[in-house]
């Protein structure tokens, strides 16, 4: 008898627009970078109903953009703050988290050149990733967070 494996749906959200600014510490979200998001999120909010996990970057600009995520969607599951997701972070580091959760709908608030690299990595398919503006949101479906083991559904950029 095969042994079926469950599919995962991994949705990847990069943060919205966050000006570069020499006299503050982290970046904070532009008002473009805000409706941005939430324009974005809006055009997919059936599909990500069903978000069963978010975790997202600890930087200010990602949880600024999560909050408008959250606030879009009505969000009010479960929450994580890993530094995995920070954009000097490495695939295998959000490989090893990813693979420990037991979730089948998670949301990823991240930052390029992550999401980019893991979208690539996931299919195996080079170009994907470039196409991750600011407020870009991307959808999987994994079977785990492994090299071509993902297929992209669809990648929505803010209009």
């Amino acid at each position: 008898m095969a042994v079926v494996s469950s599919i995962i749906r991994l949705t990847i959200l990069r943060h919205g627009d966050a000006p570069f600014n020499h006299s503050s510490g982290e970046r904070a979200l532009s008002e473009l970078g805000r409706a941005q998001t939430e324009q974005v999120v809006r055009q997919r909010i059936e599909e990500l109903s069903t978000t069963s996990l978010i975790i997202c970057s600890p930087s200010r600009r990602a949880r600024e953009t999560l909050a408008i995520a959250s606030k879009t969607l009505g969000y009010t599951g479960e929450l994580l703050f890993d530094d995995c997701l920070r954009s000097e972070s490495s695939i295998s580091a959000v490989g090893q988290r990813f693979n420990s959760i037991e979730a089948d709908n998670v949301l990823l608030v991240s930052h390029q050149p992550l999401v980019g690299t893991m979208i690539d990595y996931l299919t195996d398919q080079r170009g994907y990733g470039m196409a991750m503006g600011t407020s870009c949101l991307a959808c999987l479906d994994l079977i785990t967070f492994s090299r071509g083991c993902g297929t992209l559904n669809w990648l929505d950029s803010p209009s």
